[in-house]
């Protein structure tokens, strides 16, 4: 199959089925996005404070991308094939946060070593942990800003979603009009002070049309594990809707009822939060995970 780039200059703030597409390719086909940070790149040293930036210009996704032959009803399942991010990163504190009383407002230019896959924060090396922030599809309803999470995706802010990941995305208009920005150099569960190390950088995925599945959510797959996700105004939810996602997406893969599954979830299944810095203004994100098993696809 073929192999396109779309340019970081086209971005959008939205996720909105208006927009015009970037780019249009057919399943199998690979694409490099390339990207600004979530700050547009208006953080530049130390002294610029995310007060001062302009908040339009914030948590660009590029494209959108129109994948022929995606309708409403099927799911699109997006390949995570690499990420890639800058030789610098910015990390800040903003007012948000369970820390927030006790933390100034401050921004930390962090510098990158690729080729060892580390951090310097202080004295100190962090991993790279190379991941997507931004990534889902246009809504069938009203644009959603690209800081907002929804069923549809959006600012999913999930550390697993990284190269090697496979996302499944329900598709609400045609084509899905997938977008994918705000990049991580590192990221921990929660983003607790509402940032990661946010870097400008690509995302190579390739893509794939599978009809007529039913999902209401995005599921993730890793190596290891299935995941589902939700994000809603409280944790009871959240988790409700992911819980009821996977025990409905595992009844016919495993052939139990509903009771065994519970029960299998309470012995071996994960509650893991995505997003919950600012539960004030944002719904909380989480994810359910269960380990794989031989011949038994939730998808």
């Amino acid at each position: 199959m073929a192999s396109y780039e779309i340019d970081k200059e086209t971005r959008q703030f939205t996720f909105d089925k208006s927009h015009e597409p970037a780019l249009r390719v057919v399943p199998g086909d690979t694409v490099k996005f390339n990207t600004v940070d979530c700050f547009s790149e208006q953080i530049q040293s130390s002294d610029d404070l995310i007060g001062d930036i302009d908040f339009d210009q914030v948590n660009p996704g590029t494209g959108p991308l129109f994948v022929e032959g995606a309708e409403p009803g099927d799911v699109l399942k997006v390949y995570i094939d690499d990420v890639s991010v800058a030789d610098k990163g910015v990390a800040v504190t903003y007012g948000v946060g369970p820390l927030k009383e006790n933390s100034d407002i401050r921004t930390k230019i962090i510098e990158i070593d690729n080729e060892r896959e580390v951090a310097f924060f202080n004295d100190i090396e962090i991993p790279l942990r190379k991941m997507i922030g931004v990534i889902g599809v246009a809504p069938s309803g009203e644009p959603i800003g690209c800081g907002r999470i929804g069923d549809h995706g959006g600012n999913m802010d999930n550390r697993l979603i990284r190269r090697g990941a496979t996302l499944y995305f329900p598709v609400n208009v045609s084509g899905g009009l997938l977008q994918i920005g705000d990049l991580h150099g590192a990221m921990g569960d929660g983003e607790l002070d509402g940032a990661g190390l946010e870097c400008s950088g690509s995302a190579t995925v390739t893509v794939d049309v599978i009809k007529n599945v039913e999902l209401d959510r995005p599921v993730l797959e890793t190596e290891d594990r299935w995941y589902t996700t939700a994000a809603r105004d409280t944790y009871e939810e959240a988790l409700s809707l992911s819980m009821k996602d996977m025990q409905r997406l595992m009844r016919e893969p495993y052939g139990w009822d509903n009771t065994d599954i519970d029960l299998y979830l309470s012995l071996d299944g994960h509650v893991e939060v995505n997003q919950g810095c600012d539960l004030e203004a944002m719904q909380i994100s989480l994810r359910v995970g269960i380990p794989k098993q031989e011949n038994k696809n939730l998808i």
